[in-house]
C-alpha cells in the first residue's frame, strides 16, 4: 500500500536514505570528474536533503557526480510564485483563460543557460551516465509537489511520464521523462506506471512558439493499448503524477493529461525537473 505524502520527518529521511542507496549502485559510480564542469568533485560532501531546507550552496550539500561549484550554481526553485504552474516569478500563461487538464505542476530548478546546458548533455548528446543527477535533482520538485497535494488532501497512485517518439527513442536510446519517473518511483516507492504513447511525432517543441506547440501537440498522444488505473482504495479520482524534463508552455503536459484525464478518469499533477 502506498504511504502518505512524508507527513513527517522521519518518512522523508527514509526516503532519502532509500534514493541514497539507488545512487550508490555501480551504474552510478563516476569517474570523479564533475558532470557539470569536467572538473574533480573531490572528497565527499554532506547531503542535506534529507532535511527541511532547500539544498542550497551554503549548507555545505552536494548531488552525484558534482564538483562544489556546480552544485552552488543550480537555480533551485525555492519559492513557487504561481500555484498553477509552480513558476519562480509570476505567469502570465497561467493567468490566460485557457482549459487546463493538470490541476498544479511544480518544477525543481529554473531553466537558465546552464541547466539548458545540463539537458543538452544529457538528453541530445546521449550523456546517460548523468540520469542519476537528473533524478536525485528531481526531488527537489517532488518535495514541492508533495506539500501541495497534502493540502488537498490527495495521494498519488502512480507516476506516469510524457512519452518519446519512435523516432526519438531510436535516436536517443532512453526516454530522459522515463528515467527520471522512475528513480522518483524507486525513492518515494509509488508505482511507475506507462500510461500513454506518442503517435505522431512533430519536431522538437522547443523550437516552436506557443501557438504552433498548441497546434502540433494536438492529437499526438493516446492511450497505451491495455493501459489501465491501479486499484486505489479512495472513491476520489486517482492522482497521477506527469513527469516531464522541461515545462516551457505547458502545453505538452496539458495533452498528455487531458489523455490521462478523459480516458482513464485521472486528477493530474505534472512535475517537471525545469520551469
Amino acid at each position: 500500500m502506498i504511504r502518505s505524502l512524508f507527513p513527517s520527518a522521519a518518512d522523508w529521511n527514509r526516503c532519502w536514505a532509500n534514493f541514497r542507496r539507488l545512487l550508490a549502485r555501480p551504474e552510478s559510480a563516476q569517474d570523479g570528474r564533475c558532470l557539470g564542469c569536467g572538473g574533480s568533485v573531490g572528497g565527499t560532501i554532506r547531503d542535506s536533503l534529507a532535511s527541511d531546507r532547500l539544498p542550497n550552496a551554503s549548507s555545505g550539500s552536494a548531488m552525484p557526480g558534482l564538483c562544489a561549484d556546480c552544485y552552488a550554481a543550480i537555480p533551485w526553485i525555492a519559492h513557487v510564485a504561481c500555484r498553477i504552474c509552480g513558476r519562480a516569478t509570476s505567469c502570465p500563461d497561467c493567468l490566460r483563460n485557457a482549459t487546463r487538464y493538470f490541476l498544479c505542476s511544480r518544477s525543481a530548478v529554473q531553466y537558465t543557460p546552464l541547466m539548458k546546458d545540463w539537458l543538452r548533455m544529457y538528453k541530445f548528446r546521449g550523456h546517460e551516465k548523468m540520469a542519476p543527477l537528473f533524478g536525485h535533482m528531481l526531488m527537489h520538485g517532488y518535495r514541492l509537489l508533495a506539500a501541495e497535494m497534502r493540502k488537498r488532501r490527495v495521494i498519488p497512485a502512480a507516476v506516469t511520464f510524457v512519452p518519446a517518439s519512435a523516432e526519438r527513442a531510436r535516436e536517443r536510446g532512453f526516454n530522459q521523462s522515463e528515467q527520471m519517473a522512475r528513480y522518483l518511483g524507486r525513492a518515494t516507492g509509488i508505482p511507475v506506471l506507462p500510461l500513454l504513447i506518442r503517435v505522431r511525432h512533430g519536431g522538437r517543441q522547443s523550437t516552436k512558439s506557443r501557438r504552433d506547440r498548441l497546434k502540433d501537440l494536438r492529437g499526438a498522444f493516446e492511450k497505451l493499448p491495455g493501459a489501465n488505473m491501479p486499484a486505489f482504495p479512495d472513491r476520489r479520482p486517482p492522482a497521477i503524477i506527469l513527469v516531464d524534463d522541461v515545462y516551457t508552455t505547458g502545453s505538452t503536459l496539458n495533452e498528455c493529461a487531458r489523455i490521462l484525464r478523459e480516458q482513464l478518469g485521472a486528477a493530474v499533477f505534472g512535475l517537471t525537473w525545469a520551469r
